[in-house]
């Protein structure tokens, strides 16, 4: 009996977690997310690696539009170009962010990104750069903005309470945080 009642209490426990690393998407928070081991073990295969197309990419992150780089690129660059960082950081597990990525497939994205830097990175695979920007919780997916000296940028999303997220359907929130970040 007291093992099962320990069971429980666990199981509570890493519900209850599991429930921060994936931000609402409206401002209400409601505990119903489902467990990061849940949703690796049912995360449907990823597709192989289509060439690049003139088009944006069904897939979404518009692999085909967006120059991706790594962190460390970026940060090298940006000072020498002179040119603000956005980093997105993501997990294969989140459905936000499945959402969110489609968000980098609007036109007017596309053409901000060409201005900017733009980082990728998956929170698993890289858990030191992601713990850099980390301000408010390590929910993802999470934007954060950085200036050409290194510097985060005071650009964040409306939600007081997660910040660095911005509109997983709607791209006007993101749009206003690189219009801020090409302003400074």
């Amino acid at each position: 009996m007291l093992v099962a009642r320990s069971l429980v209490i666990a199981s509570l426990g890493v519900a209850s977690l599991s429930v921060l690393a994936c931000a609402p998407s409206e401002p209400r928070f409601r505990g119903t997310g489902h467990g990061r081991t849940d949703e690796r073990a049912a995360a449907p295969t990823p597709a192989p690696r289509r060439p690049m197309a003139a088009e944006p990419s069904r897939e979404g992150w518009n692999d085909a539009q967006i120059d991706w780089v790594s962190h460390e690129d970026a940060v090298a660059r940006a000072r020498r170009e002179r040119r603000p960082v956005m980093v997105v950081m993501h997990a294969d597990w989140c459905g936000h962010c499945r959402n969110y990525m489609h968000v980098f497939e609007d036109a007017r994205i596309v053409e901000r990104s060409q201005r900017m830097l733009m980082v990728r990175l998956d929170v698993d695979d890289e858990p030191e750069v992601a713990a850099l920007y980390a301000s408010d919780g390590t929910y993802v997916p999470r934007t954060y903005f950085v200036g050409p000296d290194g510097a985060v940028l005071d650009v964040g999303a409306s939600n007081p309470r997660y910040r660095h997220f911005f509109d997983e359907h709607d791209p006007s929130s993101l749009l206003a945080g690189m219009d801020a970040a090409l302003a400074q």
